[in-house]
């Protein structure tokens, strides 16, 4: 069975956030069909939240009958794109960056429980990290 990845947002109206995360629904779609072996569907909920709200990026695994799916919140603040309120390249920038980091963390950590990722991880999350540099999500591969 595909695995699909859906996304979503959660920002001021101001934000370019809910442009953004269809432009990564869109972009990584194809890749995550490349791997038929998938064991979830990826549920991506970009916020753009006030620092003082207490939001952090998080993951929550949900199974039922039918369906599992890998949930996260990937938080980014308001007081750093009020800035840059017009400019969508920058605010891709910031929520490439926190999507990069906390993704590739919860992914490698989630191997422990979904043996199959040891084996898709490494030429997955490349695949993911080659179309995030492309697309100019992010600027450098980190040295992870």
């Amino acid at each position: 069975m595909d695995m699909e990845i859906r996304t979503t947002s959660d920002s001021p109206k101001w934000s370019k956030v809910s442009i953004l995360d269809s432009e990564i629904e869109n972009g990584l779609q194809p890749i995550l069909k490349k791997y038929t072996e998938f064991p979830f569907d990826l549920v991506l909920c970009f916020r753009c939240l006030e620092k003082d709200s207490g939001w952090k990026s998080k993951s929550r695994y949900s199974k039922e009958d039918d369906y599992n799916a890998l949930g996260f919140d990937i938080v980014v603040y308001e007081e750093d794109f009020i800035p840059i309120k017009k400019d969508i390249d920058a605010q891709r920038k910031i929520l490439g960056k926190e999507f990069y980091r906390y993704f590739f963390e919860t992914m490698k950590k989630k191997e422990r429980q979904f043996a199959i990722l040891k084996k898709i991880n490494p030429n997955f999350l490349y695949d993911v990290e080659k179309w995030l540099l492309e697309n100019k999500w992010i600027d450098t591969i980190s040295e992870s």
